[in-house]
This record gives C-alpha cells, sequence and structure tokens, in this order.
C-alpha cells in the first residue's frame, strides 16, 4: 500500500512539473514596450522611493523588526536547554511524587 501511495505521489510531481513549463507568448509591439518599460523601473529601491517618507518609515521599521526577530531567534537557539527548564532535581522529585 505505501508502494502505491509513493507512486502516485511521484507521478503527480512529476505531472505538476512538466504542468508548469510556459509557452512562448507572442506579444504585440506595444505590450512589449510596456512591458520592458515596467522592468526598468521596478527596482527596490525604486518601490521603497515610491512610497514616499511614510513607506521608508515602514521599510525602516520592518528590516528593524526582522533583525530583532533572528536576534531573538539565535539567542533563544543559543540559551534554551533542556537542563536549564527541566532539572534533574525535579524530574526525580516528580517522578519519585507519582510512583507514591
Amino acid at each position: 500500500m505505501k508502494r502505491i501511495i509513493m507512486i502516485a505521489l511521484g507521478v503527480l510531481c512529476v505531472c505538476s512539473v512538466f504542468a508548469q513549463q510556459e509557452g512562448e507568448i507572442v506579444l504585440s509591439k506595444e505590450a512589449q514596450a510596456a512591458e520592458e518599460a515596467a522592468e526598468e523601473s521596478s527596482g527596490f529601491i525604486d518601490v521603497v522611493k515610491g512610497g514616499g517618507g511614510f513607506g521608508i518609515i515602514l521599510w525602516l521599521a520592518l528590516a528593524g523588526l526582522s533583525l530583532a526577530t533572528g536576534s531573538l531567534v539565535v539567542d533563544s537557539l543559543m540559551n534554551i536547554r533542556e537542563s536549564k527548564i527541566i532539572p534533574k532535581t525535579l524530574v526525580s522529585l516528580v517522578t519519585e511524587a507519582i510512583e507514591e
């Protein structure tokens, strides 16, 4: 049964890869010019500048919060240990209480 499920999942994955391939799309000259103009002016800095002063403040706040979150995750990974959360003396006391 597991083999059948694994084969079915494999077939679905292969089909989804082939289904995502796109054919060549032919655009009119006007559409090509509009697409090229959009590609030239759609950089990240342009997006930030396009938001004005408030947009820049929001982007800076987002960057600051991302850095704070990353530092908290790294700090937690370094400092939180099982021995600090569940000391062996506590485990032994709880085990004795359960046995009684």
